[in-house]
């Protein structure tokens, strides 16, 4: 049986899919954290914070797509993953700051959060099925689902713990190297052949075509 972690490509993407979601999630976590701690009763920050981040995360994850398709499929992760980093490095300065300041910067990182994601979530599993062959897909799929809820589940444990053993800024200590070794591990894999060569058809088309394909075949 052919097992996906067999690849040692596909572990190092494994690496920085784990890595870049403990960022994120640690991101996720402190900022209705510290939007709850100092409007308590401001409940729709909450909302909006919600909002600003899942905005651009849906409304580029076409555009992040159909760039997938014809793109270096591993810069286009690193660029997603290097935006993570900036973000993480961005909101640790709301750790000294109060107010409305520290609210803008966590609304604005939170949006550029939103984009790294519109463009990273569609981005991974395309290079991923250009690493390993279509016999172990099923496995890559099974790895990368497991680790994508590991570190959902642990990243926000870690964080809460690091905040009461050690202080506000340790969270992102750990955010930002984190985000750092998802990119070191991205830039490890080799370059792939960009999965389209020939004149790309326009974007309105590319998409129309992807939802009919979807909507025709009951599989998907």
């Amino acid at each position: 049986m052919v097992h996906a972690t067999d690849y040692p490509e596909f572990r190092w993407l494994l690496g920085a899919h784990g890595c870049a979601t403990v960022c994120t999630r640690i991101l996720f976590f402190w900022a209705p954290f510290a939007i709850a701690k100092a409007y308590p009763e401001e409940p729709l920050y909450l909302g909006l914070l919600g909002l600003v981040q899942a905005i651009p995360a849906l409304s580029l994850a076409l555009l992040g797509g159909h760039l997938a398709d014809f793109l270096d499929r591993r810069n286009l992760l690193r660029y997603s993953y290097t935006l993570q980093w900036l973000c993480a490095l961005g909101m640790s300065a709301s750790v000294f700051t109060d107010g409305w300041v520290r609210l803008s910067i966590i609304f604005v990182c939170m949006f550029f959060l939103g984009v790294a994601r519109g463009f990273a979530d569609p981005t991974m599993p395309s290079l991923e099925a250009q690493i390993v062959p279509r016999i172990a897909a099923l496995s890559a799929a099974t790895w990368t689902t497991i680790v994508w809820h590991a570190c959902a589940v642990i990243a926000p444990l870690l964080a809460g713990a690091l905040i009461q053993q050690v202080g506000n800024i340790a969270p992102f200590v750990l955010a930002i190297g984190c985000s750092s070794l998802s990119i070191a591990l991205v830039s490890w894999i080799s370059p792939k052949p960009r999965p389209q060569t020939g004149p790309s058809e326009p974007f309105g088309q590319a998409i129309t075509a992807g939802w009919r394909v979807v909507i025709n075949r009951r599989i998907l």
